[in-house]
């Protein structure tokens, strides 16, 4: 092969590369409670920006009125900050790719940010779609900034039922079988 055609292959696989969501990056350290098992290792890591959506309602036990926490809505975004997916109620995450994983809560802990939700350990418990997230187990919620329930009044006179929506952000970090 000629030097034109090896600089065009390189290019080429370069592009594709470029393409591709980075699979090498250092994770964010997380507590111990929030480990995933022995046998699993984290080959994704997204960032969030959305909102955490609330609605005042009354508490469960009729003792007064409470801002319930209702969904996320964020999009995800890789480390060149480009949209390659969405986050929202179940909790879910869909790729671009059309790959979907629902996760159920494992593990939380406080935030370091005392105004932040909290950091969570998530086991992946459906799936759908083939695709970068097909073989996640489990996703940690972790670097919170923000999305806890509102500070203003939840009461029957001025918002019962009204929705209330907090701005976050938080890095999500996925594991899979070793």
């Amino acid at each position: 092969m000629n030097k034109l055609g090896m600089v065009s292959l390189s290019l080429f696989a370069a592009g594709m590369v470029s393409c591709a969501p980075r699979t090498v990056f250092t994770p964010v350290k997380a507590p111990a409670e929030l480990a995933a098992p022995t046998g699993y290792q984290a080959y994704l890591q997204l960032l969030a920006r959305g909102v955490q959506l609330y609605i005042c309602q009354a508490k469960a036990d009729n003792s007064g009125y409470e801002w319930a926490f209702k969904a996320p809505l964020a999009d995800l975004f890789d480390d060149e900050d480009t949209k390659v997916g969405t986050h929202g109620a179940g909790p879910f995450w869909m790729y671009q790719d059309g790959s979907k994983i629902i996760g159920e809560v494992k593990a939380r802990v406080n935030s370091t940010d005392s105004d932040a939700i909290p950091w969570l350990l998530l086991a992946v418990k459906s799936r759908e779609g083939k695709g970068l997230l097909s073989n996640a187990s489990y996703v940690q919620r972790l670097e919170t900034e923000g999305g806890k329930a509102p500070n203003t009044a939840c009461n029957a006179t001025t918002n019962l039922g009204k929705e209330a929506k907090v701005d976050y952000i938080a890095t999500y970090v996925y594991f899979q079988p070793n």
